[in-house]
């Protein structure tokens, strides 16, 4: 193992880089339910492998779990013990206390959710709005799933034995050694993270460079401005993406993929190659590689010229344009409430550049 303490650290307060196993480990399950393309190949062999009854447990999970509290967890356990020690009113009032900070963070979204008593007094007033809610987000709705998580709302006890029961189920089957497997390069990234002065950047463009973004939307720049500390979790499953977690404006974590960063003094043949890998992957393809070829002679499309150009449904077309963007072939901006998109060319000059030096041209 490398002497990391021999590696400059240039974080600040309020950026940090961390490993935090716990908020790292539940994105990873939460994943399993994301139908994005273009994440480790772990994320697809639980989609297969997993049964129906893990997979809509996992769902359920990942919809009611919110219980890390924004608190630094030494081990699994510690959380778990954590969980079963929750009082029944405060499972309840965290819950409703998360959903009205996202509904406020939802661009043009200005629809408060039901008091406590008219939600506990009313399945139909919790599911009517997490209806209009989840539209808004443009996420679909799974049949049954909203009344399982009013079922679990309003009966605390049952949930808290849930959450315990599923996420020891996932991390004594599949996430432990899994996480063991890519430790690691966990830590690797971190120390070539910490390695890179943010310091001299103000905090969106530092954000910006460290997630691979080009820009952010209002509500999200508002959000990461607002908080106390934003801390950077790497993952090794979540691949181009990123994941915000947290309800509060003290901490924001971003879960983003395990790399090395450009300036960095650590190297790591491992991590480079997973990120070549995960690059080369978005352009294997014939569809993305025929839309990019579209969006080469127009300059810039709509989604919805993307959509007719494809002739595909929507989901799938837009899967594909959020794994180009993702990875930084395209740009995208906002028009109307409509999407462009146009062609990043110094992202495929950079992949270029970066495959050359790999194997050594």
């Amino acid at each position: 193992m490398r002497n990391l303490s021999l590696i400059g650290t240039q974080q600040s307060e309020d950026i940090q880089f961390v490993l935090e196993p716990l908020y790292s480990m539940q994105a990873s399950l939460c994943l399993i339910n994301d139908e994005a393309v273009g994440l480790h190949p772990w994320v697809e062999k639980m989609r297969r492998q997993l049964t129906d009854e893990e997979l809509r447990d996992n769902r359920k999970f990942c919809r009611t779990a919110v219980f890390l509290d924004d608190k630094i967890w030494g081990s699994p356990d510690q959380w778990l013990e954590y969980v079963a020690s929750l009082d029944d009113d405060y499972m309840i009032d965290s819950v409703l206390e998360h959903l009205r900070i996202k509904a406020r963070r939802l661009p043009g979204f200005t629809r408060e959710p039901p008091e406590k008593e008219e939600i506990l007094n009313s399945r139909d007033a919790f599911i009517e709005y997490m209806e209009v809610f989840l539209q808004a987000e443009d996420l679909p709705v799974e049949p049954g799933a909203l009344e399982d998580e009013y079922y679990l709302l309003t009966h605390p006890a049952e949930k808290r034995e849930f959450i315990i029961r599923h996420f020891r189920h996932m991390y004594d089957n599949y996430l432990q050694q899994e996480w063991q497997e890519h430790l690691q390069d966990l830590q690797d990234s971190i120390q070539a993270f910490r390695s890179v002065d943010y310091q001299s950047m103000d905090r969106i463009e530092a954000i910006l460079e460290i997630t691979q973004r080009q820009k952010f939307t209002p509500g999200i720049t508002n959000m990461l401005m607002k908080a106390g500390q934003i801390r950077f979790i790497p993952s090794a499953h979540i691949g181009p993406y990123i994941m915000i977690l947290g309800s509060g404006d003290s901490v924001l974590r971003i879960v983003h993929g395990a790399r090395i960063p450009r300036g960095a003094a650590l190297k790591s043949p491992s991590l480079v190659r997973s990120e070549l890998l995960m690059k080369l992957e978005a352009l294997a393809d014939e569809h993305r590689l025929s839309l990019l070829h579209f969006i080469s002679g127009r300059g810039e499309i709509s989604s919805q010229e993307a959509i007719d150009y494809m002739e595909m449904s929507q989901s799938s077309v837009s899967r594909h344009l959020k794994q180009l963007t993702a990875n930084g072939f395209l740009n995208m901006r906002y028009q109307d409430r409509m999407k462009f998109f146009s062609l990043n060319i110094s992202k495929f000059e950079g992949m270029y550049q970066s495959l050359k030096h790999y194997i050594g041209g």
